[in-house]
């Protein structure tokens, strides 16, 4: 019984999943996040409330900054966040970057969750399948995920139109092989699914 028990131990240590690197569960302040001028940034019940007006640019985008000490998420299968809010043709897109000194930083990779419009909370995980190397289409590479310097959030929509979205708890996590699983069978990998 004894060699029994020590043949699992390792075998459970190998099933044990990292823990999730959080970028912002926002029960701080917001000074780290900076946005483009159309879009205002407000902290709000424990989250990030994002105004954005489509009346002065197209897309509004907001991001966190780790120069001189990048993240390496390689060990992680992809990126999970909460969000609310939007409205018609409301759409969100994640970008991670690198070299955040630089007035427009490099894309390394980008996806679009679907749309957002709806007053409830939603959870949207996407596999680093989803990602594509902007610009080609190519997948990441995994070397690639070693040096994220920027997370970026873009928010686009209609013309002309003004917007709040609301965003909680963004972090880079693994997954299990039935999440995995099935973001491969959803279109582009992705996955929404509603708070309850």
């Amino acid at each position: 019984m004894l060699l029994v028990a020590l043949l699992l131990v390792p075998c459970a240590s190998a099933l044990a999943q990292p823990e999730p690197t959080t970028v912002d569960d926002f029960s701080g302040d917001i000074a780290q996040w900076l946005s483009k001028p159309n879009v205002s940034l407000s902290a709000e019940n424990g989250c990030l409330r994002a105004d954005v007006d489509f009346s002065q640019a197209s897309y509004g985008w907001l991001r966190k900054t780790y120069p001189g000490s990048p993240l390496d998420v390689s060990a992680r299968d992809g990126v999970r966040f909460r969000a609310r809010g939007g409205g018609p043709g409301c759409k969100v897109s994640v970008h991670l970057m690198t070299d955040a000194a630089a007035e427009k930083p490099p894309t390394l990779a980008t996806v679009t969750a679907p749309s957002l419009d709806a007053p409830d909370w939603q959870t949207f995980t996407f596999a680093w399948s989803a990602f594509a190397v902007q610009g080609s289409g190519r997948p990441v590479p995994p070397e690639a995920l070693r040096h994220i310097e920027v997370v970026n959030i873009s928010v686009t929509g209609t013309a002309g139109a003004s917007v709040t979205v609301w965003v909680d708890d963004v972090q880079f996590v693994a997954l299990t092989p039935e999440e995995l699983m099935a973001q491969a069978q959803t279109p582009g990998g992705r996955a929404r699914i509603p708070d309850d």
